[in-house]
This record gives structure tokens, sequence and C-alpha cells, in this order.
């Protein structure tokens, strides 16, 4: 039999499809698996009338992305990201389940978000809480209309609620669990387990699910760009932690909060800690005995950098300089010039 996109032919009812998805058995894409499931509670006639009539744009089809049982994506745009790096929203559970990251700031944006929960609550599911893996403005722009809407607490690190001045009604540690009550396949005790990992914020967050081997990773890592660490705020040295840790946890796939998922977590772990300290590399090859300031520094190693970019390639810069001088291969002169480290001339 000649390979292709036919694996094998078999005829199933709707109900039955979706049962073997529920139980992890037979993977279905998202846009099938929305036309199953009108199939089974509307009928033909009606779910061919939704389609035709459904919007062309996303932003305005009040969907999710269904990818896993239990595991649905509202990819929303977060200005000023541009249009292309969308930042994902996860909803998470089964009968029970929380919102991760309210991103948008934006109206349009948050209405499609709130009519994805909302269509979560009319079906009977409960939302336990807003949960968020850190503090940034891409990741919270939705929080406080989200909480007035929903009457839900907020769950996030202390750090988290500190830089966000705000009040957390449950503060997660490492190691804490999210209890989502039954998973899709109906086993009961489903959790997610939340992982310290500081180094592309303070406060940061991820979530492992070990019952099926997902990692909600926020913005650990990226499958669309190169995961952003500046400093202020970043830290290296804790991110190459992190990563380091996350490394030896058992995953078989990675959910990352810019970019489309990854059923190759390790490699992506890998190739984006080589990539980071390449650069790094970079920074500590321009260093000399004479001082230089961070940007300087940068918009030689980005030199299209100069405009709307210019904030972050100089955090990045000095979050990379930073780590030199922890390492002992640079020194910090002043407020933000860096030279090499007396003795480190093969740096030259």
């Amino acid at each position: 039999m000649l390979e292709g996109e036919l694996v094998r032919g078999e005829w199933w009812s709707p109900r039955d499809a979706l049962d073997e998805w529920r139980r992890g058995k037979m993977p279905i894409v998202p846009p099938v698996l929305d036309i199953l499931d009108s199939f089974g509670r509307h009928g033909v006639e009606a779910t061919i009338d939704a389609c035709r009539s459904s919007p062309s744009e996303f932003e305005r089809s009040d969907r999710s992305v269904r990818l896993f049982p239990g595991y649905e994506i509202v990819p929303v745009e977060t200005p000023p990201l541009p249009a292309d790096i969308p930042t994902n929203v996860f909803l998470v559970g089964w009968k029970r389940f929380v919102l991760i990251d309210p991103a948008p700031r934006r109206e349009t944006e948050q209405q499609h978000l709130f009519h994805a929960v909302d269509r979560r609550i009319a079906q009977g599911d409960e939302l336990l809480a807003v949960v968020l893996t850190h503090h940034h403005p891409d990741h919270v722009g939705a929080l406080e209309p989200a909480v007035e809407r929903y009457r839900v607490p907020v769950w996030g690190h202390r750090k988290t609620g500190e830089l966000l001045k705000r009040r957390l009604d449950r503060e997660l540690g490492d190691g804490d669990r999210l209890e989502l009550g039954s998973s899709p396949d109906g086993r009961e005790g489903w959790s997610l387990q939340a992982l310290f990992t500081p180094g592309h914020a303070e406060g940061h967050l991820v979530f492992h699910d070990e019952r099926h081997g997902i990692l909600v990773a926020a913005d650990l890592v990226s499958t669309l760009v190169s995961m952003y660490v500046g400093a202020p705020g970043g830290n290296l040295r804790e991110y190459f932690a992190s990563m380091e840790r996350v490394q030896g946890v058992d995953l078989r796939t990675l959910l990352p909060s810019h970019g489309t998922p990854t059923t190759e977590p390790q490699k992506l772990l890998r190739e984006t800690v080589q990539h980071r300290k390449a650069r790094i590399e970079e920074a500590a090859a321009l260093l000399s005995d004479d001082p230089q300031e961070a940007l300087a520094v940068a918009l030689r190693i980005y030199p299209g950098g100069a405009g709307k970019l210019r904030p972050l390639v100089e955090r990045t810069t000095r979050a990379a300089l930073e780590y030199l001088v922890e390492e002992g291969r640079a020194e910090r002169v002043g407020s933000d010039a860096f030279r090499r480290a007396p003795g480190r001339k093969e740096l030259e």
C-alpha cells in the first residue's frame, strides 16, 4: 500500500469517535473535532448551516482550539507583540477547569476569550480559578475583566502578585497541585503540578500534567521565536537552571504561550539552551578592556535592533552580560557598562 494521508478507513458514529478521542485512543484534528461534536449535538443539516455561517476570521468566531482532551487554546493578539506572535490562553480541565493566563487587553479579543469560557460554563462545566504563569502584560491583559465577569479566585506565584501589586487568592509554590477532578477518560485524581521556573520572569510557573505527559510551558520556551530573557527582571543563570529542571521531567507534549504545541519537547528545550548560550558567547567576544554600554554591545549583536526592538535587544544583551559577570568572565563598570574581566585575554 502506498504511503499517504490515509492510514486506515473505518465507519464511526460521531459519538463513538468522540468517546475514543476522550480516552486518548484516537487523535482528531481540531476542525474535524468541532464538526463531529456539532453532528452529535445538532444533526447534519444544522452543522452544515453553522459551518456556512461561521466567520472566516478566527478572532470573531468565539471558538477555541481543542488539541487534546481537556486542553483548549485560545490564541489572541496581544499588542505590542505583532499579530503573527499571538499569546495562547489555556483552558485546562474537563468538568472542572482553570483559565491559565487571561492575555488579551483589547475588547475584541477579550470577548472572544469570554465567549469560549461562557460556552464551557453553559454546558455545565465549572471554572475553578484564573491562574497566572507570570506577570508580563501580554499574559494578564484581561485579568481584572475576567475576575469581575466570573467571580473566581486568582492563583499564581507570590512574586507575581507582588509585581502586579495585587493580592492573590492562592499563592502557588513549587510542587503545589491544581486539582481538576476527573480527566476526560473518566479517571479521578487528575491534577496539574506547578513547577517554579524563574529566569524569564521572577515568579514564572509552568504546569506539568503527569498523567498525560503534557507541560503548559508558558514563556519558558517558544516554537515561534527565541524566548526573551532580559534584564532587569530576567536572569539567565536562573533560566538555565529552570530549563535543566524541566528537561528532567517526563514529557511527551509541550504547550508554549507563543507558538504551536510540539511533540518533541526535549529537542526544543535543548535547542533553546544552545541558542541562548551562543548569544552569550557573542556578547563575550565583543568585550574588551574598555568599558562598553550594554546598548552598544546589543547593537553590534543585533544590527537591526535600533527601532522598535531596541528595548528588547538591550535588555536581552544586558542579561547576557550580567550572566558573564556572575560567571567571572566580565566586570560591571558603573551602572550599565561592562568590560572583560582581568586575565580573560582568551575572549579576544
